[in-house]
Protein backbone atom coordinates (compact mmCIF):
# COMPACT_ATOMS: atom_id res chain seq x y z
CA UNK A 1 0.00 0.00 0.00
CA UNK A 2 1.39 3.37 -0.93
CA UNK A 3 -0.41 5.30 1.77
CA UNK A 4 -1.96 3.54 4.73
CA UNK A 5 -3.85 4.00 7.97
CA UNK A 6 -2.61 2.12 11.02
CA UNK A 7 -5.19 0.63 13.34
CA UNK A 8 -4.26 -0.68 16.81
CA UNK A 9 -6.36 -3.70 17.73
CA UNK A 10 -6.64 -5.91 20.79
CA UNK A 11 -8.26 -9.25 19.95
CA UNK A 12 -9.97 -11.68 22.29
CA UNK A 13 -10.45 -15.06 20.57
CA UNK A 14 -12.97 -17.78 21.53
CA UNK A 15 -15.72 -15.25 22.27
CA UNK A 16 -19.46 -15.94 22.09
CA UNK A 17 -19.78 -13.68 19.04
CA UNK A 18 -17.78 -11.40 16.78
CA UNK A 19 -18.07 -7.82 17.99
CA UNK A 20 -16.32 -4.51 18.33
CA UNK A 21 -16.48 -4.04 22.10
CA UNK A 22 -15.12 -0.50 22.35
CA UNK A 23 -12.38 1.87 21.27
CA UNK A 24 -10.12 2.93 24.14
CA UNK A 25 -7.32 5.45 23.64
CA UNK A 26 -7.24 4.66 19.92
CA UNK A 27 -7.09 0.88 20.43
CA UNK A 28 -9.97 -1.18 19.05
CA UNK A 29 -11.04 -3.99 21.37
CA UNK A 30 -12.54 -6.78 19.28
CA UNK A 31 -13.95 -10.16 20.31
CA UNK A 32 -13.90 -13.00 17.79
CA UNK A 33 -15.52 -16.42 17.82
CA UNK A 34 -12.53 -18.00 16.09
CA UNK A 35 -9.86 -19.72 18.17
CA UNK A 36 -6.28 -18.49 18.29
CA UNK A 37 -5.12 -21.63 16.53
CA UNK A 38 -3.78 -22.12 13.02
CA UNK A 39 -4.19 -18.42 12.17
CA UNK A 40 -8.01 -18.69 12.45
CA UNK A 41 -8.40 -15.62 14.67
CA UNK A 42 -6.27 -13.52 12.31
CA UNK A 43 -8.35 -14.63 9.33
CA UNK A 44 -11.57 -13.90 11.24
CA UNK A 45 -10.25 -10.46 12.21
CA UNK A 46 -9.58 -9.59 8.58
CA UNK A 47 -13.08 -10.74 7.54
CA UNK A 48 -14.66 -8.81 10.43
CA UNK A 49 -12.81 -5.57 9.61
CA UNK A 50 -13.57 -5.95 5.89
CA UNK A 51 -17.28 -6.20 6.69
CA UNK A 52 -17.26 -3.20 9.04
CA UNK A 53 -15.28 -1.02 6.64
CA UNK A 54 -16.87 -2.38 3.48
CA UNK A 55 -13.54 -3.05 1.76
CA UNK A 56 -12.01 -6.18 0.21
CA UNK A 57 -10.19 -8.53 2.61
CA UNK A 58 -7.07 -8.26 0.47
CA UNK A 59 -6.71 -4.58 1.40
CA UNK A 60 -6.28 -5.38 5.11
CA UNK A 61 -2.81 -6.37 6.29
CA UNK A 62 -1.63 -7.43 9.74
CA UNK A 63 1.61 -5.44 9.97
CA UNK A 64 2.60 -6.50 13.47
CA UNK A 65 1.41 -8.97 16.09
CA UNK A 66 0.34 -12.01 14.08
CA UNK A 67 0.97 -14.21 17.12
CA UNK A 68 -0.17 -11.67 19.69
CA UNK A 69 -3.52 -10.37 20.92
CA UNK A 70 -2.34 -6.83 20.20
CA UNK A 71 -1.95 -6.13 16.52
CA UNK A 72 -1.25 -3.27 14.16
CA UNK A 73 -3.43 -3.39 11.07
CA UNK A 74 -2.71 -1.50 7.84
CA UNK A 75 -5.66 -0.18 5.86
CA UNK A 76 -5.71 1.78 2.61
CA UNK A 77 -5.75 5.53 3.25
CA UNK A 78 -9.02 6.62 1.71
CA UNK A 79 -11.36 9.40 2.82
CA UNK A 80 -14.32 6.98 3.09
CA UNK A 81 -12.36 4.62 5.35
CA UNK A 82 -11.13 7.51 7.51
CA UNK A 83 -14.75 8.71 7.85
CA UNK A 84 -15.97 5.26 8.93
CA UNK A 85 -13.12 4.90 11.44
CA UNK A 86 -13.88 8.34 12.90
CA UNK A 87 -17.58 7.56 13.22
CA UNK A 88 -16.88 4.26 14.96
CA UNK A 89 -14.28 5.82 17.28
CA UNK A 90 -16.73 8.59 18.22
CA UNK A 91 -19.47 6.03 18.87
CA UNK A 92 -21.69 7.21 16.01
CA UNK A 93 -21.86 3.75 14.40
Amino acid sequence: MSSEISLNVKVTPNAAKNELVRVVNGEWVIKLRAPALENKANAALIVFLAEILNIPKGEIIIKKGEKSRRKIIALPDRARIRDILTQITEGKI
